[in-house]
This record gives structure tokens, C-alpha cells and sequence, in this order.
């Protein structure tokens, strides 16, 4: 695994512009001031349209992916507005699973794969479109919040998670599994903040 696992929660409304344009995604993850505090949203504001601006300088690809051919015109001066009310949601911080991602995933669910079920799109959604709408999060989040420690644990025991791939130490798989857990309560935090202010998730990971 290259990449990491990264997740937003948004309003309503930026939903409807990522559901609408879901490759502006992908340019929303770049402007992620993810170097900013977090107790600053003004500062976390102004960094994130600071990357927007050095976007449309340095990643024409990008540029094209915001505002196709026309990128002077009346319509693509109408959606760089619209986006840039997106750009809002960086007030407040991303959470990372880091490369971690796909290793939970298939502790939760004894699956590399996405699925259906709220506990498997929690990290991964299900099909092509990297986001989650409300209704999703709040499954989501009461799934994960469903599992306790030792839930976890047994789940880590019965899906070989952490003691396969040549990692035969049990103390090292036992640190691995508490390593994730701490990421799991940090997540399953997130979700609930999600839920808690009926926001949709977008996540972006590979």
C-alpha cells in the first residue's frame, strides 16, 4: 500500500457538489491543510485556499479536472465560486488512518474487498463514489461504536489479522493489534462527530 487512507466529513450541501462532480474529490483531498493547527480554523481556511491558488498554477491536470476546457467562462467562474464554499469544510481537521487503512479493514470484516454492511463502507464505501451520505454515517458510526476491545481482539484472532505475512511473534502481532485499536477509538470518534452534525463522509484511499 502506497497510499494513505484520509477522511473529511462535509455538510449536506458540499455533498450535493461532490455527488453532482465527484473528480472535484480529488482536488478538494489537495487542498488539504493538513500542516495547519487544528484549533485555528481561520488559519486552517487560508492555508487550504493557498494550496487552491498553487493548484491552479503548478497542476494543470487538476485545473482541468475543476473546470474542463473553459476556464475563463461564465460557468467555470460560477463553479470555482461553489468550490471555494467547499474549501470552508478545511476549518475543521481530516482524520488519517495513514497506510493502515486496508489492515483494519480486513480486521473488521475478514475482507480485503468493500461490502454492503455499515461496519464494511465505513473505510472503504461501497462501488466507485468516495463518499458516504448522512444516512451512511450515522450506520457507519453506530456499527463501530458497537465494537468494544474485546470485540476487536477477537476479531483480530478469527480474521488472522496481524499474525499472517510472515508475522509468526506473537508479542509483535500483539502490539499491532493494540497499535490498531488505538487508531479504531480515534476513528470511531470521528464517525460519531460526523454523525453527531449529520454530516456525509469523503474519504480518499487506495
Amino acid at each position: 500500500m502506497g497510499m494513505i487512507g484520509l477522511y473529511k466529513h462535509v455538510s449536506r450541501e458540499t455533498l450535493e457538489s461532490f455527488k453532482a462532480r465527484p473528480d472535484l474529490i480529488e482536488v478538494f483531498f489537495y487542498c488539504n491543510p493538513s500542516e495547519e493547527p487544528a484549533s485555528d480554523p481561520v488559519i486552517r481556511l487560508i492555508a487550504a485556499n493557498d494550496k487552491f491558488m498553487e493548484m491552479k498554477s503548478a497542476r494543470p491536470g487538476l485545473v482541468r479536472s475543476l473546470y474542463g476546457r473553459h476556464k475563463n467562462s461564465p460557468e467555470a467562474q460560477a463553479l470555482e465560486k461553489e468550490f471555494l464554499e467547499c474549501l470552508k469544510e478545511w476549518g475543521s481537521p481530516a482524520f488519517s488512518l495513514y497506510k493502515d487503512w486496508l489492515e483494519l479493514h480486513e480486521l473488521l470484516n475478514g475482507a480485503n474487498e468493500p461490502t454492503k454492511t455499515p461496519l464494511g463502507q465505513a473505510i472503504m464505501g461501497y462501488g466507485p463514489t468516495p463518499f458516504l451520505d448522512p444516512d451512511s454515517v450515522r450506520l457507519s458510526s453506530q456499527a463501530l461504536g458497537g465494537i468494544s476491545e474485546a470485540d476487536f481482539w477477537k476479531l483480530a484472532k478469527e480474521n488472522a489479522v496481524c499474525w499472517t505475512a510472515g508475522k509468526t511473534d506473537e508479542e509483535k502481532g500483539n502490539d499491532e493489534v493494540e497499535y490498531l485499536w488505538q487508531l479504531m477509538k480515534g476513528f470511531t470518534d470521528y464517525y460519531k462527530e460526523a454523525a453527531g452534525a449529520g454530516h456525509a463522509m469523503v474519504f480518499q484511499n487506495d
